[in-house]
């Protein structure tokens, strides 16, 4: 069995808090139709795209983490040297065709924006004993050199979606 569940930042009525920082209300007791799955083990990866190309605020020059936690004494973390806690990390793909210019005088210079582009191959999956009792899932961006949050230059031009992908882990892989 496998399932996926979407965090969608577009729609803003299915988290509270940053979009960066946010909560997403979730009840996977009711989400789970039969009561069997809900006492399986599951390796959980994400992915995460952008839905905007347009400047949204992340630096070129700086490596940004993502923090998943399922309400399970065991959040989906790791510690990096500087002991901050993070899921994965987020990768970037470049829009060449979305290029910004900014005239100065006699020159020029061009913005390339940045799209979110992490996929379920560029993060190691998570074990998660089971799903029952998750009511909510905390989605957070931190920026590792200070772990501070991530904010972006308007929340419209920030947007993603992210997919968490949970699969069954066959017993005898336990």
């Amino acid at each position: 069995m496998s399932y996926k569940i979407i965090l969608d930042s577009n729609d803003t009525g299915s988290y509270t808090g940053n979009q960066y920082d946010a909560n997403y209300q979730i009840n996977m007791n009711e989400l789970v139709r039969d009561v069997k799955d809900l006492d399986k083990s599951y390796e959980l990866t994400f992915q995460i795209n952008s839905i905007s190309s347009s400047n949204s605020g992340f630096s070129r020059g700086v490596v940004y983490a993502v923090y998943i936690d399922m309400e399970k004494n065991t959040s989906i973390y790791r510690y990096n040297c500087s002991k901050h806690r993070f899921s994965g990390l987020l990768n970037f793909e470049y829009d060449y065709l979305s290029y910004s210019s900014v005239t100065s005088g006699a020159n020029t210079s061009y913005v390339t924006p940045m799209l979110i582009a992490t996929r379920p191959e560029d993060n190691l999956p998570v074990v998660y004993k089971n799903l029952r009792n998750i009511n909510s899932i905390r989605f957070k961006v931190v920026n590792t050199y200070d772990n501070s949050t991530f904010l972006a230059t308007t929340d419209a031009n920030a947007r993603y979606v992210c997919i968490l992908n949970l699969k069954e882990v066959p017993s005898q892989k336990l």
